[in-house]
């Protein structure tokens, strides 16, 4: 087993034995920071990350089911938790995994995610087996640097595991990605 399934693995019992699962409707604020703490916890990472993690925010947005009111999106979204957990998960991990490549390449880049304030937005479609069609960067960074990190990030999450039905439409259903610094 791969170093990230292990940590993958490690952060689901983390993350089920929390105690988030149980609200019956869910506050999305507590749902990421609870995510993130127990991902930051569960994972050794050196402090230098951790305090990176620390100055960043990861956030998703969905495309909403055809034919679902605005109303009636918190219900759509208890229904699909599960799947928003699973893809906010492989989207942190694939942060973690392309932040520690590129710092070895480019030392500036710790600077840069502790220094400055960073908004990007990326939209990934994916097939309906969750399989990446394209990505496009919607808003982007003044640092080469960061842009590299988020570009490299959407990138490496290559998938989305096991998509609801409801969301696919015409073969397709897309994700905004958004990384807020500081």
């Amino acid at each position: 087993m791969s170093e990230i399934n292990k940590i993958k693995k490690n952060i689901n019992k983390q993350i089920t034995n929390n105690k988030t699962e149980e609200m019956t409707l869910p506050n999305e604020e507590i749902i990421k920071t609870s995510l993130k703490d127990s991902i930051v916890r569960s994972i050794l990472l050196p402090e230098t990350t951790k305090q990176t993690l620390n100055h960043a925010d990861f956030n998703l947005a969905f495309s909403p089911p055809e034919g679902v009111p605005k109303d009636e999106l918190n219900s759509f979204e208890k229904m699909f938790f599960s799947f928003q957990k699973r893809t906010y998960l492989s989207y942190l991990s694939s942060f973690i995994k392309t932040y520690n490549q590129l710092l070895i390449s480019k030392p500036n880049l710790q600077k840069e995610l502790t220094g400055n304030t960073h908004r990007l937005t990326g939209r990934i479609i994916f097939d309906n087996q969750g399989n990446i069609i394209s990505i496009k960067i919607t808003k982007w960074s003044q640092s080469d640097e960061i842009q590299q990190l988020f570009e490299d990030t959407l990138k490496e999450i290559r998938s989305v595991p096991n998509p609801p039905k409801a969301i696919v439409q015409n073969g397709q259903f897309y994700i905004y990605y958004q990384l807020n610094i500081n």
